[in-house]
């Protein structure tokens, strides 16, 4: 799944471990290497010794942005996103960032 079909409905409202094996979605578990690069950006954030480059800063935007378009699929007012998602996290993952990706979701997701 790329991140709009993990946040937009249904999925992004699913509640119970039911709903995802009844439509035989499996759920992946963070890497422990994932784990523990968002601790020590959360660490070295708390110190304020944490940089992001213009990379990091335009792959965060380009997040904010897909999960307001997807979050338009729950009516009227966009999904606002209030965290970063972990620096390495959306390098590693930022081709489902892509429009591709965005249009894609929107014209397989069924309400």
């Amino acid at each position: 799944m790329n991140f709009c079909e993990l946040i937009a409905p249904p999925v992004g409202t699913a509640r119970t471990q039911s709903y995802f094996d009844e439509r035989n979605i499996q759920i992946i578990a963070n890497k422990e290497e994932e784990i523990k690069e968002l601790v020590q950006e959360m660490l070295e954030k708390g110190m304020g010794r944490l940089t992001y480059s213009d990379e990091d800063d335009i792959l965060q935007r380009k997040y904010q942005e897909m999960a307001a378009d997807c979050g338009k699929l729950y009516g009227d007012i966009p999904l606002v996103s209030n965290g970063r998602i972990g620096r390495n996290f959306l390098r590693r993952y930022a081709s489902l960032l892509s429009s591709d990706a965005v249009q894609e979701s929107e014209s397989t997701i069924e309400m």
